[in-house]
């Protein structure tokens, strides 16, 4: 851990140092420090803190093992913060006087001289240098000295004593003046103090650098009714800032000192970065297999289906993943797999390491070709002469193992020369890599990325690793504890393997559990590790990577990061580098992350929220976020619930991660102290993170964090983490922002409706994000922002900003809209000359081209993204100028993104289609009156183009684009290309939807007639949608690739209905009725063949859903058997299926195993109402070797099952059909059979209400199915009839674990049975069995769930006592061992218990030894039940009473203190019963959380003041005669102090909420549904503490009211939430 730290350590001096000189080379900073006079001690200061570049670089690797130096390394790091700090300061002085207007004017000889100016009190000295003969003016222009008017600007004031210069509109005295003479007089006083050189204070950045005006922070605090602590702008005294980088010079020299003491040297010729010392960690790989390949089964036969086909040259496949994610592992086993042995004249195997060396490379590739030809030779090339000549014809297979990305394509071609001189075909070279860059640059064929292995296949693994086998049987707390590890392993294999050999040493509890509690799998120290894995790719990282790789260890595990958010918090913390480059930091940004991407550090993710539309996820996940928190220790922090290590004084980053065992326990005092604790810790915090929801003590605690850490540059309150309880919302006090200090704050990203007012001094500040709330309220001085770059607020919001075009940073501004009668405004955009993305609209109030020309787009060079939209409906005097207007909007040339709105010109603008040279994107929407699309093939760099109801246009010429979007074109006809090669090869997306007319699509006519090979057509399309086009014709099958991921075809003619993907699955759907007419004649279609279908492309599909239609289908079986990937099929809704293209080999009876390949990864069949033979059928089984599951659902034409012997091993049975036909049994085509060549795979068959099936065979029946699982009979009454015998004997495999009949109504008895009574049914399910009287279940032994219900003439369990594990029991009226006065002995296992339609008075549940584990009881529908007793249901924590309408007692209630969750609904007589308990003084149910009742009668004072834990209450249809609660029911309700949670629903009459609703302390969500009375909420209002409103059915006066407290919480209107 050591070389960690110390390699932080000195890439963190390394950046503080070279951000320091970046600053301080910046122009404008650096010209206002030499008018300040400054500059000398920054001169000496950047002098000093090059000399620690140097030094750096000379101790670079000898920290390690030095604790003397590195912690002079440490001191001189905490020197170069300061340093930063106060080069922040100066730069903040210097905004602040500029946004003030004040300049300064120093003379040149005394800069720097860190003389002190006077410090009499300027208050008390009179001004002699006012003209004579003006009006008398105010006291303040006795301290300055007025300068004459220049070129007409308004008079300037020289102030005496700090020479400011101040503008002053008025010359009898003005506020500027007086203000400035208080700020000047406490900086003078300031002055006298000893200045900070330190910026590890307490309080202020510079020790004095913010003043506190009392009268104007009183002034302030009366016009925003809010506290503000730092909101006075930061003070300027030269004398401070000199003195201070003075001292912090001289601290840095005595710190580079003691560096190059402890180093052993005092001086240094150079920077020369010296060789780091760290060893090379990499482990040499071979060929041989050193362990069993677990998962990757996919992956592995992908890649050698791939090796095995026939290419002219040389095929080069990456296969891509992290580091001990298995690629070498899987790259052993494809190098060792027979069919490759057999398939390669030559295979071979080099590990490249870090180490790239040609020459050694090439010897280790002659070591297995030629192993005599290369001794002696040391000229590379001749070993590549001897290489090329000994694999020459020959098919080689090379295998490059760990290849880094140290080397350049040059060095790649010169090594690989040799081998692409092979003229033999098929030729593979296999590269495992870490970097996706290098996939991507050497790979012939896109890249196979392998992730994390299946929870399955990692448990396999990881118990081999730690018990040596895996098929151990451990210890049931070894297991427990080995569970816990696994899932701290993130399914990483070298993880497992480094966890199991430190458990496999010892298989003690004690052992296995110290590992799991230091995480030892997690040290460096462990040769060939996962950690020492992830450090190598860690150490190849540039240190600005790992900076910001670092940052994202403060979020949790998984947690989604936007891309542009990621960036824009990396460069609040400087953490990227410009250099001398031109590009902006966003740029530069984006290409770290692509980076840290490409490198396996940071992974592309889905997006989970809708409301992130098109913008890019990451995630840092598993260990690869361990490593990185590891690592980051020391300047890195979270406090994540209750798992927070010691915090350091070091940390300058931390995130806060309130989770749900806190939230659980608001009053969580451990949390809050930890946070508490960290407080003073925390005074160098750069960067604060709250993610979650906390309470007022916490709020606190984190204000306290804010005040402390002045050297802020980084707030964020963020909401979007979804805990595992689906809590997001977030508790954020709005003026936590007035407690940050101004001078270093970069961004604040909050959610919550109101921005204070503070904001407008935090000059420095880059990015505010307020989460776009529709309600935000923007501060006043928003234009002081001069540094603000991104500004995420509601569109509506940008042109509430004054003066906002003094916001010259500005890079977004999406809500420009001209104000009526202003068309002026765009002048505002003259200066905003940083805009990346700009959106103008309400363009008609534009009059003229000239004030439209006024915005100067054209000079914008940075400007990428443009919107121009118009308003919505016009009336036609409004479009007249249209088209003038939008000439005068032409954009830069750099224009990348383009989008006019509702623009009603008929014509385009002239520069669209010859000036927009850079445009990448062009979209069209609602421009109705334009006729005519230009040509765009002067845009060489056009790749997307999107037309959206463009009404008038008739024809559209297409370039070579990658993405084509054509959206309701009503008249559109024809769609044209130049080049259609060019097109068919770039075209990625292509989306059209409802273009009734269009006819023409030049990709879609047959590939003969534009020169295609039909394999190249769309090879490249990943996209395809065609919506309701009913006169487009595709003469080509589809999808066209095997990397479609979205197919979606509906309403076109010629062709079925597609939904899904080409590798996932895909759903196609004919017609019911299809007959449409072509070339004038009839057309329908019938077949599933090659003419409709690419089956080749879809040789990864997984999942096939083929829906039919009325009319005979038939499907191409050799289109089928290319499905190699398929594992599920379903066939259903077709009237007649047939298979054509069958080779004649597969219809003979003795088809050989070997060609029974056609469904060969098959699991899952279902068959639902389809019109299906025996004969295909069959022929569908006898491919499907690995068939899991069988469903077959009303499958008619089947009248017979019989189970039997492979078909080859001997005649069938059933010959002929007259044979058959006089033997009763159904015709071949009707009879089924199910060869027991299905025993090894099948675990789960389903046949439902195929209600003429009937079984023939033998009496073993599906007995014979060994690994048979789950069987399921539904609605078959033949079937089961003819399978169960007449003493209701049914033999069952040992193998079943589940098992279902429903609605057979053609047995009375059933008794399951097993061969040997060996057993493992867990489940048995028998529902709507009329007939069934009898249920024998002794050889259940195993049995844990039994459910029967709507078995009316049931009245015999047998053997239910010997049902020693049964849990749950679900009876309808009969059950247990009834006895006399009610009771039932029932098992002592038994936990849940459901009661349906019990027939007796009474009902007593007893148990052996009055021992019971039962937790849950329901009694439902009873109606002839009068008294329950309970007293034996010791253990009971949930009781569901519900429509037992003669009950009137529960006897034994008062003695069940563990029920948490009571219901009662539908027993008038239990709620008076409930109340005369708690009225006689009983403690009814104390420890209730949930309770749910229709009778508010039960909410008494004696009962509710007991329920302290209640969180729950659920009130449902209340009686007709409840409007509103009683005086005792509210008084009963206030009891509830614990209550979180309250539900109104369908109590039709009830008019009025609980008026002492507010009091309820605890309340989060109140829910009112189809209560369509209550027109109001309490007049005394909604408590405080309430989060969340959810109304459904509701009375509109109450929905109206709800809608108006949506800014305060969440408010959902049915089933939408308000915003």
């Amino acid at each position: 851990m050591e070389e960690v730290e110390a390699t932080l350590l000195e890439g963190g001096i390394g950046w503080l140092a070279e951000t320091i000189l970046e600053n301080l080379d910046t122009d404008m900073l650096e010209a206002w420090i030499r008018q300040v006079g400054l500059a000398d001690d920054t001169k000496k200061l950047r002098s000093e803190i090059e000399r620690v570049e140097g030094v750096v670089a000379a101790v670079k690797g000898k920290a390690m093992g030095n604790r003397s130096l590195a912690r002079s390394l440490g001191s001189l790091r905490e020197l170069l913060y300061d340093a930063d700090d106060a080069v922040d300061e100066l730069d903040y002085c210097r905004l602040e006087q500029q946004v003030q207007g004040v300049t300064w004017n120093e003379p040149e000889d005394t800069v720097g001289d860190g003389t002190e100016h006077n410090e009499d009190d300027p208050m008390e000295m009179v001004n002699t240098d006012v003209p004579t003969g003006s009006k008398k003016r105010s006291k303040a222009w006795e301290h300055f000295t007025r300068l004459e008017h220049i070129n007409g600007e308004a008079p300037k004031a020289r102030c005496k004593y700090c020479e400011k210069e101040l503008r002053c509109p008025s010359t009898n005295g003005t506020s500027v003046l007086h203000n400035h003479i208080r700020i000047c007089k406490r900086y003078r006083e300031a002055s006298d103090q000893p200045p900070n050189i330190s910026s590890a204070g307490d309080g202020a950045p510079n020790g004095n650098s913010v003043a506190t005006d009392s009268s104007v922070r009183r002034k302030r605090r009366r016009t925003n009714e809010e506290s503000t602590q730092h909101v006075v702008a930061n003070t300027w005294s030269k004398a401070v800032f000199s003195n201070r980088i003075q001292q912090i010079t001289r601290h840095l020299q005595g710190a580079i000192s003691d560096v190059l003491r402890l180093h052993g040297s005092d001086a240094f010729a150079s920077s020369n970065l010296c060789r780091s010392t760290t060893s090379d960690l990499h482990l040499m790989t071979s060929s041989l297999i050193t362990r069993k390949l677990y998962g990757r089964v996919a992956d592995k036969k992908s890649i050698i289906e791939l090796m095995t086909e026939d290419s002219d040259s040389v095929t080069i496949l990456p296969i891509v993943g992290i580091g001990g994610i298995g690629k070498t592992a899987l790259a052993q086993h494809i190098y060792n797999d027979p069919t490759v042995e057999r398939q390669f004249q030559h295979r071979i195997w080099v590990c490249v390491s870090n180490n790239f060396d040609e020459v050694r490379l090439t010897r280790e590739m002659l070591d297995f070709v030629c192993q005599d030809k290369n001794e002696g030779l040391y000229s590379f090339a001749k070993l590549q002469e001897s290489l090329m000549n000994s694999i020459k014809s020959k098919r080689f297979l090379l295998i490059l193992d760990d290849v880094w990305d140290n080397m350049n394509i040059f060095r790649w071609n010169n090594l690989l020369a040799p081998l692409k001189s092979n003229n033999a075909k098929g030729n593979i070279i296999l590269v495992t890599t870490r970097s996706m860059s290098v996939a991507k640059r050497i790979g012939t064929v896109e890249a196979i990325k392998i992730g994390a292995l299946d929870k399955m296949d990692f448990w396999q693994l990881f118990i081999a690793c730690a018990f040596g086998e895996e098929k151990y049987k451990a210890h049931k707390c070894l297991s427990t504890i080995a569970g816990q590890i696994a899932y701290k392993l993130k399914g990483n294999p070298l993880a497992a393997e480094t966890a199991g050999e430190l458990l496999n040493r010892r298989h003690t509890v004690d052992h296995w559990y110290n590992i799991l509690k230091n995480e030892d799998w997690k040290s460096l120290q462990l040769n060939g590790g996962i950690m020492p894995s992830l450090k190598l790719s860690y150490d190849q990282l540039p240190s600005h990577l790992q900076r910001c790789f670092l940052y994202c260890s403060i979020f949790p595990c998984d947690y989604r990061f936007v891309g542009e958010e990621l960036v824009r918090t990396w460069t609040s913390q400087g953490f990227l580098k410009c250099g001398h480059s031109n590009r902006r930091m966003e740029e530069i940004g984006q290409g770290y992350l692509f980076d840290l991407v490409n490198l396996g550090f940071i992974e592309l993710v889905e997006r989970e929220e809708p409301t992130l539309r098109d913008q890019t996820c990451y995630a840092m996940c598993g260990l690869m976020h361990d490593f990185a928190r590891m690592v980051s220790r020391t300047e890195y922090a979270t406090i994540d619930g209750l798992q927070c290590n010691k915090m350091a004084p070091t940390i300058r980053h931390l995130s806060i991660l309130i989770d749900s065992t806190y939230q659980r326990d608001p009053c969580n005092e451990k949390f809050e102290e930890m946070i508490k604790n960290a407080v003073p810790l925390l005074r160098n915090l750069r960067m604060l993170v709250l993610i979650g929801k906390y309470a007022f003590s916490v709020s606190q605690s984190i204000k306290d964090i804010v005040q402390k850490a002045q050297k802020l540059r980084l707030l964020q309150v963020c909401s979007t983490y979804t805990h595992p309880f689906g809590q997001t919302c977030n508790q954020f006090d709005p003026l936590l922002c007035n407690q940050v200090n101004p001078t270093h704050i970069r961004y604040i990203k909050i959610d919550n409706g109101a921005l204070p007012q503070s904001l407008r001094i935090f000059y420095h500040l880059q990015v505010l994000d307020a989460c776009s709330k529709p309600y935000l309220i923007m501060p006043n001085d928003m234009d002081n922002l001069v540094s603000l770059r991104h500004l995420v607020a509601p569109e509506q919001m940008y042109m509430s900003i004054a003066s906002i075009s003094r916001m010259t940073a500005l890079q977004e501004l999406h809500g420009f809209s001209v104000q009526v009668d202003s068309s002026s405004e765009t002048t505002l955009l003259q200066s905003m000359n940083q805009l990346v993305q700009l959106g103008v609209s309400q363009l008609e109030n534009i009059t003229a081209r000239a004030d439209a020309s006024g915005a100067r787009l054209r000079d914008k060079p940075n400007l990428e993204r443009l919107r121009l939209s118009w308003s919505q409906s016009l009336s036609q005097d409004k479009y007249e100028n249209a088209r003038e207007v939008l000439e005068g909007l032409e954009p830069h040339n750099n224009l990348k993104h383009l989008q006019i709105s509702w623009y009603n010109g008929a014509t385009s603008p002239t520069w669209l289609a010859t000036s927009l040279t850079s445009l990448q994107t062009l979209r069209l929407v609602y421009c109705g009156h334009w006729q005519i699309i230009p040509s765009l093939e002067r845009l060489p760099f056009l790749r997307k183009m999107e037309l959206r109801s463009m009404q008038n246009v008739v024809e559209i010429q297409i370039p070579p684009l990658e993405e084509l979007m054509l959206f309701e074109m009503p008249k559109l006809e024809r769609c044209s290309c130049t080049s259609m090669r060019d097109l068919n090869s770039s075209l990625r997306v292509l989306k059209i939807e409802r273009c009734p007319m269009l006819k023409v699509f030049p990709l879609f006519e047959d590939c003969q007639q534009f020169e295609i090979e039909r394999t190249s057509w769309l090879s490249h399309l990943s996209k395809l949608t065609i919506h309701n086009c009913p006169h487009l014709h595709v003469h080509n099958p589809l999808p066209p690739s095997i990397s479609v991921s979205k197919l979606s075809i509906i309403n076109v003619p010629t062709l079925p209905t597609f939904e899904g993907s080409s590798s996932g699955t895909l759903r196609i759907k004919l017609p019911i009725y299809f007959n449409y007419i072509l070339n004038t004649t009839s057309y329908q279609l019938s077949t599933l063949d090659d003419k409709v279908l690419s089956f080749h492309n879809l040789r990864f599909l997984t999942g096939l859903k083929l829906y039919g239609s009325q009319n005979r289908t038939s499907v191409s079986f050799e289109g089928l058997r290319q499905l190699n990937c398929l594992k599920s099929l379903e066939l259903c809704s077709f009237r007649e299926l047939l298979f054509s293209n069958v080779p004649s080999e597969l219809t003979c009876e003795d088809t050989s195993g070997a060609n029974r390949r056609a469904f060969r990864s098959l699991e899952c069949l279902e068959i639902c109402v389809c019109g299906i033979t025996e004969k295909w059928l069959s022929l569908m089984l006898q491919h499907a070797q690995a068939l899991h599951y069988l469903s077959l659902h009303i499958c008619n034409q089947i009248r017979g099952l019989s189970i039997g012997e492979e078909e080859n091993s001997q005649p069938n049975p059933i010959m002929s059909a007259a044979g058959a036909s006089s033997l009763g049994y159904p015709g071949r085509d009707e009879l089924l059979c199910l060869s027991l060549n299905l025993t090894p795979s099948l675990k789960k068959v389903s046949i439902s209400y195929c209600v003429d099936f009937t079984f023939y065979g033998n009496k073993e029946g599906f007995a014979g199915f060994t690994s048979l699982e789950e069987l399921k009979i539904m609605g078959c009454p033949k079937l089961l009839s003819s399978l169960v015998q007449a003493n209701g004997r049914w033999l069952l495999p040992q193998s079943l674990r589940e098992l279902e009949i429903k609605y057979n109504y053609s047995i009375e008895t059933l008794q399951p049975c097993f061969p040997e009574n060996l057993t493992r049914l867990k489940k048995l399910e028998v529902q709507g069995n009329t007939s069934l009287t009898s249920l024998r279940l002794h050889s259940c032994t195993a049995l844990q769930e039994l459910i029967i219900g709507g078995c009316k003439w049931l009245n015999s369990l047998e053997g239910l006592q010997s049902l020693g594990n049964l849990r749950l029991l679900k009876a309808y009226k009969c059950f247990g061992d009834h006895r006399e006065h009610g009771r039932h002995l029932l098992l002592q296992s038994l936990e849940e218990l459901y009661v349906d339609e019990y027939s007796q008075e009474t009902l007593q549940p007893c148990f052996p030894r009055n021992l019971t584990c039962l937790k849950g009881l329901e009694v439902s529908y009873t109606e002839s039940l009068k008294y329950l007793k309970l007293q034996s249901c010791t253990a009971l924590e949930e009781l569901r009473i519900v429509f037992c309408e003669s009950l009137a007692a529960i006897e034994g209630l008062q003695s069940l203190r563990g029920i948490r969750n009571l219901e009662i609904r539908g027993c008038p007589g239990l709620p008076p019963c409930l109340v005369s308990l708690s009225g006689q003084g009983y403690e009814l149910c104390p420890g209730l959380e949930r309770l749910h009742i229709d009778d508010p009668s039960v909410l008494t004072t004696s009962f509710c003041k007991h329920l302290a834990l209640l969180q729950c209450l659920h009130l449902f249809n209340c009686g007709s005669e409840v409007e509103r609660l009683t005086d005792e029911q509210e008084r009963a309700l206030q009891l509830l102090t614990s209550l979180q949670e309250l539900r109104f629903e369908r109590c039709d009459n009830l008019i009025d909420l609980p008026t002492g609703l507010h009091s309820l302390p605890s309340l989060k969500r109140l829910e009112i549904a189809y209560c369509r009375k209550i027109t109001k909420l309490p007049e005394k209002g909604i408590p405080p503490s309430l989060e969340e409103l959810d109304i459904t059915g509701s009375s509109k006066e109450l929905a109206h009211q709800c809608r108006t407290l949506a800014s305060k919480l969440k408010v959902k209107i049915g089933e939408e939430y308000v915003y």
